[in-house]
């Protein structure tokens, strides 16, 4: 997999954030239905009410953009139709996206594309944080499990439960 090898290819950053820490940061998920829409919205809002900048991306894994999304465009997407035959997206977001410099990265996709594992393994970030792959190891530095029943709404809260209880202080 390319991801793989250009992410062995790089550095480690030395340096991790926890999620009180961050200022920015960026979320992608798969938007394949109006719930998973309105939890990332959620989300998206109680962060930026801790003073934090968020920006995100979603991938739609069919060729046309649902109508709820069209209602009030608070997230950039793309969609099949903008994905090469390699699963790279080459639309202008997610080119943009991977090149924006996040504290925090959060995949929050709870199944498998590869066009969000290259916006993942290439995005720039102190930290990526994503659902426990065995892929996925030279990408994310921090995981967590989640089962197949696990709801959309409760991998969120997991997340975000864990990614406060890093602690990067020197101590």
């Amino acid at each position: 997999m390319r991801i793989g090898r250009e992410q062995r290819s790089r550095k480690p950053t030395p340096k991790n954030i926890s999620l009180s820490a961050s200022k920015f940061i960026g979320l992608i998920f798969v938007l394949d239905d109006e719930e998973k829409y309105r939890s990332v919205l959620r989300l998206k809002k109680q962060l930026e009410s801790q003073g934090k900048r968020v920006k995100v991306i979603a991938y739609v894994p069919t060729r046309e953009v649902p109508d709820y999304y069209m209602a009030q465009l608070q997230m950039d997407i793309f969609s099949k139709k903008a994905v090469n035959f390699l699963g790279i997206p080459t639309n202008e977001f997610a080119r943009d996206f991977v090149k924006q410099q996040f504290d925090l990265l959060i995949d929050l996709s709870l199944s498998e594309h590869l066009p969000l594992y290259y916006v993942a393994g290439f995005g720039n970030a102190i930290l990526r944080a994503g659902k426990y792959r065995p892929h996925m190891l030279s990408v994310y530095d921090f995981m967590i499990k989640a089962s197949d029943q696990m709801s959309f709404d409760d991998f969120i809260a997991a997340m975000m439960e864990y990614l406060a209880l890093l602690n990067t202080s020197k101590t």
